[in-house]
């Protein structure tokens, strides 16, 4: 099946609905994870293969988010090219079971 949906509302809700219809892989590339019901809803996942990729900057370091989300054993790699001055880690995406991708 191919296809798109766009959503200017409700956002939060669309991507905690795919979240939950995960079954085998989730993968997240975000600048920031800083939302805690998508953050809930990916521990509540815990069980199915989870990868979780962000910038390493000082609001991810700090965040009681993704610091509950180590704590349960989910993988978090925080990237940064030491080579470039002005690196950042940008992407927003996140893909489920390798099949859905949800971006913004």
């Amino acid at each position: 099946m191919t296809g798109f949906s766009t959503y200017f509302s409700d956002i939060d809700y669309q991507i905690i609905k795919q979240i939950n219809l995960a079954q085998s892989r989730i993968l997240v590339a975000v600048a920031w994870f800083t939302n805690t019901d998508i953050g809930k809803e990916i521990i509540n996942k815990k069980g199915i293969d989870i990868e979780i990729i962000v910038d390493d900057n000082k609001i991810n370091r700090e965040s009681e988010n993704l610091i509950a989300i180590i704590r349960e054993g989910i993988e978090v790699t925080f990237v940064k090219d030491l080579n470039e001055k002005y690196y950042q880690m940008h992407n927003k995406f996140c893909t489920i079971d390798n099949t859905i991708v949800v971006t913004g």
